[in-house]
């Protein structure tokens, strides 16, 4: 038909509400998607991968036909990281999250910002070229990890710590997607996205 364009419309999940949660917690994952087709028959499954590991959920609500309510309890002597979320039904098929959930350990993690005054990354989104910028008000010693979406560390590298200057992120090649960049030390943790295009 001359004048018409058909488009697909693909289903996708695109939010996730919390996106962090401590070990140990009981907590409740809204899950968001797009043109997806969500029912209450029992055919709409989701639960967390990190590489190997899975957590299901204790029940899953299906709210709409684009937004679930999946009830989780973690461990605390679970994995921390970052899990990616994943749901399917024979409609839909399978669906991945480009928005991991983070899992942070409750012993180790304090979030004290005296650590990192600020933390910079730019251009982001780029095309795998990153810059750092920060201002730290201690001498902590800092390291670095990158992690892809299923919470797979890829390398780990001391931060040179530096005072309102740049720095080229020294990242291996990547392919387009996301990532997270987790900074730590003995007294916090700072978390950033990145995205390659």
């Amino acid at each position: 038909m001359d004048g018409f364009t058909i488009y697909e419309l693909i289903p996708s999940l695109t939010a996730i509400n919390p996106t962090s949660v401590y070990l140990g917690d009981l907590f409740t994952l809204s899950v968001i998607g797009e043109n997806t087709h969500f029912n209450d028959s029992g055919d709409t499954d989701t639960w967390l991968i990190n590489e190997d590991l899975t957590i299901l959920p204790t029940a899953v609500n299906i709210v709409s036909n684009t937004e679930l309510e999946a009830y989780y309890n973690i461990p605390e002597d679970g994995m921390p990281g970052f899990w990616t979320v994943f749901a399917t039904n024979s409609t839909d098929g399978d669906m991945l999250l480009e928005e991991a959930l983070e899992i942070i350990d409750t012993i180790t993690t304090v979030q004290n910002y005296e650590v990192f005054e600020s933390i910079n990354i730019f251009p982001n989104p780029s095309n795998g070229d990153f810059y750092i910028s920060h201002a730290s008000n201690g001498n902590e010693q800092v390291v670095v990890q990158l992690f892809d979406l299923c919470g797979k560390s890829l390398c780990t590298w001391p931060f040179n710590k530096i005072k309102l200057e740049k720095e080229k992120l020294d990242l291996p090649p990547l392919a387009k997607g996301a990532y997270y960049l987790k900074f730590s030390s003995h007294k916090g943790i700072v978390t950033k996205r990145l995205i390659i295009n």
